[in-house]
Parts: structure tokens; sequence; C-alpha cells
């Protein structure tokens, strides 16, 4: 009888996956999705938004892009979005291959997704080597940057140039990139800037790094220069870190299982030989915590584990943190943790918690709210865009990745589906995720 059971799952099941992939593949996109194969075919989706319009532009493969200096026409409240899937846009060192969006006094949305800019060029005046938004907001997630140029202006911006509004940028890294004038990674009015690395970038007139109101939260910004005696060759002033916080962040993005680090974190503006003290909680039914090491010169003086009702007792040894207070803020102590349930989210925070300097308490210190606590995602093997949770979602996405192969560019970006771990997205693994989202 159980046999039969299964049996009977498994036909409903296949025949579930053959109804869904044959009619979800031809049609994959949906209407005002573009997906694209050469800089000509980029080019000419960006240009087909217009008035109040808006399309996804997703890269199929990596191109490279044309010359092509004309901005878009769209208007206030049109909106575009490039899911690059890992690929890259290459501009092959040619002057103006940077892409150009917005019109004089409209303000627009422009998202990117996912994508390597490199070797793109801009000699526009108002800057913007690989990317420029004329007006409006600029929202980057999980992109490089890389040896990109804006050669003439004074607004900059090899990398990314937001005219007259602002740039959000996340889990993104911007290097190599050169500007004539202010930002020769980034410019833009304001913005804010989390898990962005910004370094080796240069500006012949201005800041090296990026110009503009940011709000930094664990970015690192160094290592930029710039020709200017008088220009930061890192930041504008009007960059503001979060300051005197303490807290914790996910060391590296995290998928899969395993070991990994969250890191403990402070931003204090100290002069002295300082002692930071914290009681961490954690779910011990989830994670196990395997040990700590010391970050940046930092010392662990106390690392103690209560594995029953999961708290993390440390104290750790800082020499001046008064360079941590100006470069933002900074690990100073990974937590390594393993996985114990596999198929949950854990959250670990910061519960309790003193600073010492030169043996006095040190008041105002607080815990940030972006540093409070670290969700830490053990995704199941199921769960294909990693959120931690297996639902629709997750086959769908599997779906749209049905076909790809290890052979391809971006497999690293699309191998959460590669259910069995054969090296090809087909209909085993989407029996597979339909048997677990339905069973």
């Amino acid at each position: 009888m159980v046999q039969k059971r299964k049996t009977k799952k498994s036909i409903l099941s296949i025949a579930l996956v053959m109804a869904l992939v044959f009619s979800f593949v031809p049609m994959a996109l949906a209407a005002d999705t573009i997906v694209v194969t050469t800089g000509e075919e980029l080019d000419a989706a960006i240009k087909s938004v217009t008035g109040t319009g808006s399309a996804t532009i997703t890269l199929a493969n990596s191109i490279d892009a044309i010359v092509s200096a004309t901005y878009t026409g769209y208007s206030t409240g049109s909106s575009i979005t490039i899911d690059g899937q890992g690929f890259t846009i290459n501009g092959n060192d040619l002057m103006d291959t940077g892409l150009r969006f917005g019109a004089r006094g409209q303000e627009a949305n422009l998202n990117i997704i996912n994508t390597v800019f490199t070797g793109m060029q801009n000699d526009d005046r108002n800057g913007g080597g690989a990317v420029a938004l004329w007006r409006g907001a600029a929202n980057v997630s999980g992109s490089t940057f890389t040896n990109n140029v804006s050669a003439t202006g004074s607004r900059g911006g090899g990398g990314i140039m937001v005219q007259s509004g602002s740039a959000n940028i996340i889990d993104s890294t911007f290097t190599g990139n050169r500007a004539n004038g202010n930002g020769g990674a980034i410019y833009a009015g304001s913005g804010r800037l989390e898990n962005v690395a910004v370094t080796g970038n240069h500006s012949i007139t201005g800041v090296g790094g990026i110009n503009g109101a940011f709000t930094l939260t664990r970015s690192l910004i160094e290592d930029n220069t710039t020709d200017s005696e008088t220009a930061n060759p890192n930041v504008s002033a009007n960059v503001v870190y979060a300051t005197n916080a303490l807290g914790l962040a996910m060391d590296d993005d995290v998928s899969g299982f395993g070991i990994a680090g969250v890191s403990l974190i402070a931003n204090l503006a100290l002069d002295k030989s300082n002692l930071i003290e914290a009681t961490i909680k954690y779910s011990p039914v989830q994670v196990s915590v395997e040990g700590a090491v010391a970050v940046d010169g930092a010392t662990i003086q106390l690392f103690e584990i209560d594995p029953v009702n999961g708290i993390i007792k440390i104290v750790v040894g800082v020499a001046g943190l008064e360079a941590i207070a100006n470069n933002g803020p900074a690990p100073i102590a990974d937590i390594l943790l393993k996985s114990i349930c596999k198929d949950d989210k854990s959250i670990i925070a910061v519960t309790d918690y003193a600073v010492y300097s030169a043996g006095e308490v040190v008041t105002g210190v607080s815990l940030s709210p972006d540093m409070i606590s670290a969700g830490f995602v053990y995704a199941d093997k199921y769960d294909v865009n990693n959120d931690g949770i297996l639902d629709a979602r997750d086959l769908s996405l599997a779906l749209y990745r049905f076909g790809a192969a290890s052979t391809d560019d971006n497999w690293d970006t699309v191998k959460s589906a590669d259910i069995n771990g054969d090296g090809i997205i087909d209909i085993l693994d989407i029996s597979t995720i339909v048997d677990a989202l339905y069973a």
C-alpha cells in the first residue's frame, strides 16, 4: 500500500511537472521582460522604454556594449530594471559605450541586479562611465563595476553617476574606475552603501572614491586616489558613518550548509586601549559554535560558550578605535558557526554589551539598528532563491532556469536550482522540488 501511494504520488508529480514545464518555458518571461543577447539588442531595449513605461531587461549571456551617445526618453514614473544574471557588459575600452538613462527634468527609477560592467567609457560632461542616470533613483545590488571611465565633466562617477537623485547600492564592488571629476567610482546627490567595497579608483580633479551625501554601513572605502591637492582621496565631506555602534553582521553571503562567519562589528570613537565585552544569543538547536577568530589586530581575551542555553560571552581587546570611527564600521572578531538544523533561519543577536577604555566604562554606546542582529539562513536544498522558505517562488525560479548547465558562464549564479547536483537543471530537479513543495 505504501509503495502504491508513493508511485501514485510520483506519477502525479511528474504529470504536474510536465504541465508546468510546457506551460512555463515558452513564456517564461513576463510581457514587460526583454531578453537580450547582443549590445545592439540592449541599446534598443533601453531606448524602447518611453513616457511612463517600464521594462525588465535580462541578459542571456555576456555582451559587448555598442557606441551609443544618447539618453533614453522616458518620463517621471517610469522604471528600467537590468538583470545581468551574473553576465558581463563589456565596453572594450571604447568611448561612449556607457549606458545612459533618463531625460532632463524627469525622475525615473533604475534598478541594476547581478551585473558586471567593465571597460565602459563616457565623455559626456554629466559623467557616468558605465551607467549615467539623469535624475531619479538608482538601485544597485550584487553587481561589479571595474575599469570604467568618465572622461570629462566635473560630476565624475567612473562607475555610476546620478546627476540629480540618489544611488542606493548593496553587496557590490567598485574597483579600478576613473573619472575626470568628483567620484572616481560613484557620484550622486545622496544615497546609501551597504556591504560595498570601493577600492583602487581614481579621480583627476576631485574625490577619488565616492562623492555625495552617502550613509555607509559595513562598507570598505579605501586605497582610492586623486590628483587633486585638496580633495579627499576616498570620500566627500558629506559622507556619514554610523557612529558609537556595536552589533553583528554577516561576514559572508551564506548559501548552502557548513561553517560560516558572523562578525562582531564596532564603530567607536575612542583613542585609548579598549575592551569590548559582549553577550551574544543564538539558537543551540539550529547552530553550533565552532570558535572565534580575531580580526585586524584585535585580540580575543575571553571566549565562553554555553551550548545548552545558546549564549556566547566574548571580550575583545582593540587598541585605538578612532581609526574604525574614521573609516566606518569594521569587524573586530569573527564567530564561526556550523549548521545543525539545515532548513531554518537562526537569529544571532547581541543581548548585552559594555565598552571599557583604559579601565573605565564608556557611555553612549548603542546597538545600531542596521547591525543589531544577523539572519543566519541555512537554506533547505530545495530553497532555490535562498530566502529560507520553500514556496512557489522557488519552483518558479527553477523553471525559469530550466535547461541551464554547468558549462554556462553564469552557472555559479543559477546552480542552486540543480537539486541533484548533476550539472544540469532539468525535469529531475523540477520534479524533486514539486515533490517537496506539495508533499
